[in-house]
This record gives structure tokens, C-alpha cells and sequence, in this order.
């Protein structure tokens, strides 16, 4: 049913109307505010929506889309509106998003990948790598409790939490003494070392630590920690993944600490770590795609 969403004083109207079903991938790193917000969309724009959530996730994802389709339904809305898969695999899903008529896809480079490879229009949102710049405005003591905090939360499996956090020099000894301060544990060169090996295996963030404590990567890793630590950082200086896995988007209290000399450096790095750890899997798969 097409409704009339805009018109202006010209007698121009924007009409829009339902697509039909949605497939909706959710990932294990937001299984329930993933499906309640992709719920949302749904029924704003009056389609229906098939859920697929992670199987390390499944009954928390399913838990959270069956209190929305209650309160739906409640409302007046159609009691098939949503479903889900019960058990969830790659080639149900592969089947879910080749009969949908659009994929909202959440999740890694791998799951986008296979959304767009679908044949079915697709929206798709991969990694982040969310940088953090504190430069010399800012209240240091403000700046760094708010980064820990975001951090901890849900032992920062949430990929809107800090990855990285870049420092001006002129603040660094201070940003570094308040995370001390505040019980976070600034890795040596060997325990660097040791964490290293356990975030990336095979050119991937290895799910072993996603969302994992920090006293659970540090017995997994060797490092012996206090029971109060909050945050392992590592004081690093390159952005390029390929060499320094501290870089990537690690989905744990695990952060990557820069140092650089001028804000136009600062902005540089944050700009390299979302390109390297956000934008360039899918745009260059996007580019191939187009150029076929």
C-alpha cells in the first residue's frame, strides 16, 4: 500500500510503500539491541522481517525479537510479522538472503560479503574500529574515564566501543597516568608479545577473546594482572593491520594507545585505522562488484 511520506508547496509528493520481507543477520557482538533496532525498522516501514541470529547468540536474539512481536501484535500489527530462524547456519542463511527481497546484514566482512554476493539488494555493516582522539582542549580526566567506561561495558563486545585511542604528546604522560590510575594494565613488550599471538590467528580477529575479561585473556595469554584491572593497553605506533594486530577492531578490553605530535597526525592515524579496519574489505568488494 503506497502512502504519501513528503510533498511541498510545488505539488511535488514522495510516495513510498513496503518492499516485502527482510532478512535481518544479526551478530553475536549485538545480539539483542541488533534484532530489537532492525524490529523497529520493520515495523516503521510496514515490512516484514526474518530474523537469523548468531548460533553462539540464538536464544537471546530470539528471546529479544519474540517481546517485540508480542508488543506488536498487541498493538494491532500482523502476528506473522516476524520470524526467526530456530537454528541458524550458513547455508540457511545463504537461503534466507537469496529469497528476501532486501538483507539488512550486520556482522563481519565475511557475513557482508556473502550479503552482497546474494543477489538480492542489500545493506551491509562490517566492522568499525572506532578511534578515540584526546587532544590538548580536552579534560583529560573526563576523556579517560568516559573511554573506560565504554570500554567495560559488556567487556567491550560492542563495536561502537574505543579500539584505539590516539594522544597528543604534549597530554600523554597524563592520559597514561589516569588510565593507570583508573586499574588499567599497560602491557610490557613481552606481554605484548604474548596478547598479539591470541588477537589475530590467520589474518582474523580470533573470537577467543571477543568479549572475554580481562583476567580471562590475561590467564589465556600469560599476563599476570590484578584482579581490579579493567583495560589491557598496548602502546603502539603503526596502523597498518597487516603487521600490528593491535590495530584491529579487537571486540575486548583490549585497547591500542598512540602517541603523535599534532592534531592533523592524530586525525591521519584515526582516519587509516577506520579505512584499514572499517571501510576497505567492503568497498573494494563493492568496486569489484561494479567494475563486473
Amino acid at each position: 500500500m503506497w502512502c504519501v511520506v513528503r510533498e511541498d508547496k510545488y505539488g511535488n509528493a514522495e510516495f513510498a510503500a513496503p518492499i516485502g520481507v527482510i532478512a535481518a543477520i544479526v551478530p553475536v557482538t549485538n545480539p539483542t539491541s541488533t534484532a530489537i533496532f532492525k524490529a523497529l525498522l520493520a515495523l516503521k516501514t510496514r515490512n516484514g522481517m526474518i530474523f537469523s541470529p548468531h548460533p553462539r547468540a540464538r536464544e537471546c536474539t530470539i528471546a529479544a525479537v519474540r517481546t517485540v512481536l508480542e508488543a506488536a501484535v498487541k498493538a494491532g500489527a500482523p502476528e506473522g510479522i516476524f520470524d526467526w530462524l530456530d537454528m541458524p547456519s550458513l547455508p540457511l542463511n545463504n537461503a534466507l538472503m537469496e529469497r528476501a527481497n532486501v538483507t539488512l546484514a550486520t556482522g563481519g566482512p565475511g557475513m557482508v560479503k556473502a550479503a552482497y554476493s546474494s543477489g538480492k539488494p542489500a545493506i551491509g555493516v562490517g566492522s568499525g574500529n572506532t578511534p578515540a582522539v584526546i587532544d590538548d582542549t580536552a579534560d583529560v580526566c573526563l576523556a579517560v574515564r568516559f573511554i573506560i567506561e565504554s570500554k567495560i561495558f559488556d567487556d567491550g563486545m560492542i563495536c561502537a566501543s574505543e579500539q584505539a585511542v590516539i594522544v597528543l604528546d604534549s597530554i600523554y604522560d597524563a592520559v597514561k597516568c589516569e588510565f593507570i590510575e583508573n586499574d588499567c594494565h599497560f602491557l610490557s613488550y613481552k606481554e605484548m608479545v604474548l596478547v598479539r599471538e591470541k588477537i589475530v590467528i590467520n589474518g582474523a580477529l580470533t573470537s577467543a577473546i571477543v568479549g572475554q575479561s580481562v583476567q580471562t585473556i590475561a590467564k589465556m595469554t600469560g599476563v599476570n594482572v590484578e584482579a581490579s584491572t579493567k583495560i589491557l593497553i598496548a602502546e603502539v605506533s603503526s596502523t597498518d593491520l597487516s603487521i600490528e594486530p593491535f590495530a584491529c577492531e579487537k571486540l575486548s578490553p583490549v585497547l591500542a594507545l598512540y602517541r603523535v605530535k599534532t592534531f592533523e597526525e592524530a586525525l591521519n592515524h584515526a582516519s587509516k585505522l577506520i579505512e584499514a579496519g572499517g571501510l576497505v574489505i567492503p568497498l573494494q568488494y563493492i568496486q569489484r562488484m561494479h567494475q563486473k
